[in-house]
């Protein structure tokens, strides 16, 4: 929805926030911009290998929200 995102807390609200054809927007058969940014931007490989298992926006999100809670 043009939100720019800064860090994970960002991505974890995103995710709340955002419709199921925003999600397939960024995550398809062809890409997967979560995890992308998340490797390479934030370089947390373990979460972009999350991201990219994720079947939909809720394994998704799950999968941000347990990176965080680890920071903890």
């Amino acid at each position: 929805n043009g939100d720019t995102l800064s860090h994970l807390k960002d991505l974890e609200r995103a995710f709340t926030s955002m419709s199921d054809e925003q999600f397939r927007f960024h995550v398809n058969a062809i890409k997967n911009d979560f995890a992308s940014w998340v490797d390479v931007i934030l370089k947390e490989p373990k979460l972009a290998t999350a991201l990219k298992k994720a079947k939909n926006k809720i394994e998704a999100e799950k999968a941000v929200t347990k990176t965080l809670l680890a920071y903890k």
